[in-house]
C-alpha cells in the first residue's frame, strides 16, 4: 500500500466519522487541543479584552444609567423583573458603592446612640 492510498483511507475513515459519530470526532480534536474553529491552540494567540468596551463596564460607570434602571423598578409586572436580572447581573457600581459606604442619602443623618 502507498502512502497516498493510507491517507485516502484516513481521510474516507474521518469523513464517514464525521457524518457518523460527530461528538466522538470532536472529543478527539480536543483531546489533541484543536479548538471549535479548528485551530491548533498553540498556534492562537490569547485573547486580548479591553475591558473598557464591555457593556457591562459601561453600565456600571454610568450613574445615570444605574438611575434609569432604579426608576423602572417602580413600572411593575415584566419590565420590572426584567430590569432586576439585569441590575442582579452587573457589577457593582464603584459610584453607588461609595454612596453605600458613605451612608449618603440617608434621611435621618444622627449617628446612632450604639
Amino acid at each position: 500500500m502507498t502512502v497516498f492510498s493510507y491517507c485516502k483511507n484516513f481521510l474516507d475513515f474521518y469523513k464517514q466519522a464525521c457524518q457518523e459519530r460527530q461528538n466522538v470526532v470532536w472529543k478527539n480534536l480536543h483531546q489533541h487541543h484543536y479548538r471549535n474553529d479548528l485551530k491548533k491552540l498553540t498556534e492562537v494567540e490569547e485573547d486580548k479584552v479591553i475591558v473598557e468596551t464591555l457593556p457591562r463596564y459601561i453600565l456600571m460607570n454610568n450613574e445615570d444609567i444605574y438611575k434609569m434602571l432604579f426608576n423602572l423598578l417602580d413600572i411593575g409586572g415584566d419590565v420590572s423583573k426584567e430590569v432586576w436580572k439585569l441590575i442582579n447581573n452587573l457589577p457593582t457600581s464603584p459610584i453607588t458603592m461609595e454612596k453605600v459606604l458613605k451612608l449618603q442619602g440617608i434621611k435621618n443623618e444622627e449617628k446612632p446612640d450604639w
